[in-house]
């Protein structure tokens, strides 16, 4: 996409507008934004940008803009959003975003309704420990545009990604996927659980045969989904037929028997999911099995999260207070 001198409106200027808005503002776009929120209150976002040329606007009806970019948490249903695509002006988030401007870039996409941060952040971990150069980016908490326009095509881009982002996707494609679970989660958002799933598989949608989507084939909706565009990995917790598959508490790869789940630091079968999904996608990069399997023993896991805090008189006290949902 050429974006010198395009009219860009930028709404919601929490981490994802500051990250966009400098990016665009790095590439030359006339960038405007927008935020519910007043002058007063973003004092903070305005000194973080303070080096960056944009304009902040209340008043969106009076200009015409090539395209928008909105914070992935804004729903369809906004009237902003609902104004500017009854006009057929194009609306982006990061993500689409991202690929769009650099489609040279190495991306490996993480999505899931549950594990999405420990599977993310543990991935880059492997990574890491394989001294291959990468960033963990996205719905994580860190600010994806920015991070990958100041990153090159040789750096591995490991997004975090939510249902949010998918939603906008048109022509977005990383070279590997993974999808962990779906449960109902965002209907509010979505409008329905058929709509959140049917964003949720967005992710692959514009993969091909050079790429690989790993799936949980325990899921009740990953497990009756015919992929055809691209090459398919299957994990499970009890299905041997899978690829990589959980069995007596041990991990296997075709058989072959990896390590044991008393290896690890992080607890619970949920977690061995996610290990499963980490050792698929790091295997299907390229990454050596031992090294793979090393990192997955020293990882520590993701803090609030199951997060061990400490034993008090033969108790272990751990801290779950980034549990969202049920499940």
């Amino acid at each position: 996409m050429e974006i010198l001198n395009k009219k860009v409106l930028v709404i919601g200027l929490g981490l994802s507008g500051i990250s966009t808005i400098k990016t665009l503002c790095s590439l030359n776009a006339d960038v405007y934004c927008y935020d519910d929120k007043e002058k007063s209150e973003l004092q903070n976002v305005f000194e973080n940008l303070e080096r960056y040329n944009y304009k902040f606007i209340k008043n969106y009806k009076d200009y015409t803009f090539d395209f928008i970019v909105k914070s992935p948490g804004i729903k369809p249903s906004n009237e902003i959003i609902e104004y500017f695509t009854s006009r057929k002006v194009p609306v982006y988030t990061d993500l689409e975003l991202a690929y769009t401007l650099f489609p040279k870039r190495k991306i490996i996409a993480i999505t899931g309704t549950n594990g999405k941060t420990t599977t993310t952040t543990l991935v880059g971990e492997i990574f890491k420990t394989a001294n291959i150069k990468s960033r963990v980016v996205g719905n994580i908490g860190i600010g994806m545009l920015w991070e990958i326009f100041n990153s090159d095509d040789e750096t591995v881009n490991i997004i975090e990604v939510s249902s949010f982002q998918l939603h906008n996707i048109e022509n977005f494609k990383p070279y590997i996927a993974s999808i962990g679970n779906i449960t109902p989660d965002h209907i509010d958002w979505h409008g329905s659980f058929d709509n959140y799933i049917e964003d949720k598989l967005k992710i692959f949608k514009n993969m091909d045969k050079n790429g690989n989507l790993i799936l949980n084939i325990d899921d009740e909706i990953l497990g009756k989904i015919n992929v055809e565009n691209t090459n398919v990995t299957k994990i499970s917790l009890n299905n041997k037929n899978a690829d990589f598959y959980l069995s007596e508490n041990n991990f296997y790869h075709n058989d072959k028997k990896l390590f044991s789940m008393k290896d690890l630091k992080i607890l619970g079968k949920h977690n061995a999911q996610n290990v499963l999904i980490s050792l698929a996608i790091c295997y299907n990069y390229g990454i050596i099995m031992d090294t793979i399997i090393f990192a997955c023993k020293n990882f520590g896991g993701v803090e609030h999260r199951i997060e061990f805090v400490r034993d008090f008189n033969g108790i272990k006290f751990y801290n779950d207070s980034k549990g969202t949902n049920v499940d």
